[in-house]
This record gives C-alpha cells, structure tokens and sequence, in this order.
C-alpha cells in the first residue's frame, strides 16, 4: 500500500502539473473549460485505481463516472474523451464456473457509460450523414464477420456484443453531440487536456525510466502485459506508453491529435500553441513510435491543405521525403540509427514487417475473395512467431484483407479515402461551416494520420476507437448546408464564442 501511495503521488503531481500547464496555455476566457469537474475527474481516476485495488470496483467508477455526471451530449462527449487516454486498457478475461465468457477491458465500460449517458443526456444534432452512419454499421458487422466465423452460437453473441460496444459508441457519441464548430473545438480541447497529462507522465518515465501506470496492475491485481516498457528498449532509451501504458498506441494517438491541433489554434494564447504542441511532440519522442512519426509526416501537410496551404502541404510531403532518403546515411550502429531502424536490433522489425506483408499477401491470394478465419491465419503463420510468441499482426489493412478478403479490405479503404476526399471536397467548394472553421475539416487530418499508422500496428488497445470517433466528429461538417452567400472569414479572437461555463461548470 505504501508503494501505491508513492506511486499515487507521482501520478498525481505529474497530472495536476499537466493540466495546469495547458490551462495557462488557454486565453483568459477559455480557461472556465479546466474547472473543477474535470480536475476532479483527472485526480479521482488514479486514486480510485490505486488506493481502491479492486478491478470490478474501477470498472464500476469508469462507468458510472461517464453515464451519470453530464447534462448534456457534448458535456458526456467531453468526459467521455477526457478519460479515454487516462488509463491503460486493463484487459481481464471473464469467467463463471470455469467457462470463458468475454474479454473485458477499460474503455469498453467507458464506451458502456457513453451508452447509457446518450439516453439520459439532452441533445440532438440537427443533421446526420446517412453515408457515414452506413460506413459506421459495415465496420462494425465487418468485425463481426471477421471474429465469429466457424465458432459456437454462444461465442458469436460474445463476439456482436463485444464488437458492438467497441466499435459503435465513440461514432455514435460524436456524430450526435457535436452539432457545430464550437462543439468540435470544445471537444477537441478536452481530449488535449488528457493529452498535456499523458505527456506529462511519459517524459517523467522517460527521464526517470520508471514508467508509472505499469504499476496500476499490480494495485489492480492484474497481469502486466508482455508489451512493457520495462523490456522495451530503444537506442538506449525506455519507450514509454503514458497513462495507455502501450507506447505504440499512445504514439498514434499523439500523432493525430498534433495534425488536428490547428483547429483548436484559437483558443490559445500567443506563446500557448507551440507550447502544448512541443509538449505533444515532445511525448511522441518518448513513445519511439517510428510509424507514429511517420503517419505525422502524412498528416499535418494534408492538414494544411485542408486549410487551404498547398503551397505549404506540398513543402511539408517533400521535407519528409528528403528525410527518409537521408536514412541510409545515419552511421550504423549510433544511438540515433537505432532509434530511427537502420540499424542493431530495431532494424529486425523492419525486417518482420517486409516477412509479414510477403506472407500476408499469399494469405490473400489463396482466400481472395472470403478471407480466413484469424484462428487459421495464426496456425499458418506459424514461421512469423516472434518474440512475444504470438504472431503479430503489425499491418491492420492487411490483416483486414487476410482475414476478410478483398472485397471487405475495398469497403475498409474506401470508408477513410472517402471520408478524407469528401471533407476536403467541401473546404475546397468554400461549403457552410466547413469554409469558416478549419476545425470542422480537422477530422480529416486525424483520420489521415490513422490510416497511415495503422499500416504499422495492429489494432490493439483502443486504436480502432479513435478512428470511428473521428469519423463521428466528421458528421457536422458533412452535414452542413451550402452558405447562401460568401463573406470574408472573421478573425478567429472575434468570432470565438465564449463558453458559458464550457464543459465543466
């Protein structure tokens, strides 16, 4: 207990210290969205964690925390993505008298608590988009499919329910809360917050090599994953997860959010922006996520053409390129080559990766049009075992196409391409909102960004949340009429609105 109290303080301190820097960050008249109900929430999360050592005991808080403390959708919006990146997945297989029902984990009580919290909360969009609620149903039964082939009754209603509150709630949650610009930038603000603590926690681990949240299963009582960073090593330097605790997932999550964080430019002071960017960049260096940097490299140039800056998109995508041509010439076996994957044994994943998409295409070949079950794509992929004794599936598009077939993987990519090219179609045509709030077209970037790292990770801890709340996120901006007459854009200081107590009064 002693040990969890010390680790308790860190946390603590380390995610006051976060939040209190972004809200400094903010101007004056933002500040009221860091009040009380969210650092009540911040600090009440770990110590029920580690103080309470209970499992089901958290899993209780997560749920009731998200379904009973809004008033309204946009209010549960910004708790439920306040909380999604404060805390590890905390995965626990459920059983009763011997038999295995469902894996369970964090998020998917918060995805429960956003369920419940939807009926009991007030609120409605005016609009929504008939094309994105479709893409949204066929992931989910695409998922379905994939995960229920040739298994019992009794597992296929496991595999729909656990499907279901994966994968719905997040879209479902923001395509019905954010109604306008400032409800898109409210919420898009709320999830920086978690992001400035996150942050916060993994330099800590990575100057002190201690990373905190591994220690929230002991106090919980669970089994540390394989994935630790405590044997996670590279160029000399720990990778640290942050409150995720999965470093490769808290890259993502790092790396899209910088690409939307122009959007939310606003509502910062002048010295704030680059602030609460270098801190957000700062924690992508800590994660030594390499395909979250390079997703990063795709998506801030296509979120400068989203604003219009072609120009500047198209320097962005060279610089990028001439870095990566750059890489042969870093000096084999120095720290920044083995950061990078040119050399020593980070290059061996590179080398993994170029077995996996050889063998995976040979899986699609012979199942092109159905797929395989991933029960069998395991059993063949036996020589693809590695170190963790699993066959890891680090290329989700083309674990998609293996597992479902062409014709699915075709619908999968479609559903990002599209969702991208139509909100970019309609920034460029000047359309409603969209012309006014580049945070309407930020979805766009964020989803750019997925889609470019999940070629490098499987879809492990909550990286297939994130994806369908951007593609929820991207309803109003899709939905919003063509404006009857083109004025000038305002300066965006004068036509902020706001907040009348934000989402934390």
């Amino acid at each position: 207990m002693l040990f969890n109290l010390k680790v308790l303080f860190y946390v603590e301190f380390l995610l006051m210290a976060g939040l209190l820097a972004y809200r400094w960050a903010l101007l004056p008249r933002f500040r009221g969205l860091i009040g009380g109900r969210t650092v009540a929430l911040a600090a009440l999360t770990p110590a029920v964690a580690f103080l309470g050592g209970n499992i089901y005991l958290f899993y209780a808080y997560l749920f009731c925390a998200v379904a009973f403390t809004s008033r309204s959708r946009i209010e549960l919006l910004g708790t439920y993505l306040l909380m999604l990146p404060m805390m590890p997945s905390l995965q626990l297989d459920v059983e009763a008298g011997g038999v295995f029902l469902l894996t369970v984990t964090s998020f998917l009580f918060l995805n429960a608590g956003a369920v419940v919290g939807m009926v009991l909360t007030r609120g409605r969009v005016r609009r929504t988009d008939p094309v994105l609620d479709l893409a949204a149903f066929a992931l989910f039964a695409m998922f379905v499919y994939i995960n229920a082939r040739g298994v019992s009754s009794t597992t296929v209603a496991r595999v729909v329910a656990q499907q279901a509150l994966t994968i719905l709630p997040p879209y479902l949650l923001a395509s019905r809360a954010v109604r306008d610009a400032d409800d898109a930038r409210r919420a898009l603000a709320m999830l920086t917050a978690a992001a400035t603590m996150g942050c916060a926690v993994a330099l800590f681990g990575l100057l002190r090599h201690w990373p905190l949240y591994e220690n929230m299963y002991a106090a919980l009582g669970l089994e540390l994953p394989s994935s630790s960073s405590y044997v996670a090593v590279r160029g000399g330097r720990m990778r640290m997860g942050g409150p995720l605790n999965d470093y490769t997932a808290f890259g993502l999550f790092l790396a899209f959010l910088l690409a939307m964080l122009p959007g939310v430019r606003g509502l910062f002071r002048h010295a704030g922006f680059p602030a609460v960017a270098g801190l957000l960049l700062l924690g992508l260096f800590a994660t030594q996520s390499r395909g979250a940097w390079v997703a990063l490299m795709i998506g801030w140039p296509v979120s400068l053409w989203l604003r219009g800056k072609g120009a500047a998109a198209g320097a962005g995508l060279a610089a990028a390129g001439l870095g990566f041509a750059a890489l042969p010439l870093l000096a084999p076996g120095s720290r920044l080559a083995e950061t990078l994957g040119t050399s020593g044994a980070s290059a061996d994943t590179g080398t993994y990766r170029q077995r996996l998409l050889s063998r995976g295409l040979d899986m699609v070949a012979e199942h092109p049009l159905a797929g395989q079950p991933p029960t069998s794509l395991v059993a063949r992929l036996q020589d693809l075992v590695q170190g963790q004794q699993i066959v890891d599936f680090v290329n989700t598009h083309l674990w998609v196409a293996m597992a479902a077939g062409v014709p699915a993987f075709a619908i999968w990519a479609a559903i990002w391409l599209s969702t991208v090219g139509r909100l970019g179609a309609r920034r460029r045509r000047g359309e409603g909102w969209v012309r006014r709030s580049g945070i309407l077209s930020a979805p766009a970037a964020g989803i750019a960004v997925v889609t470019v790292a999940l070629a490098f990770t499987s879809l492990i801890d909550r990286n297939l949340v994130w994806p369908m709340l951007l593609l929820g996120m991207a309803t109003p901006a899709l939905t919003a009429r063509r404006a009857r007459t083109v004025r000038a854009p305002a300066p965006e200081a004068a036509r902020e609105p706001a907040p009348a107590g934000g989402l934390v009064a």
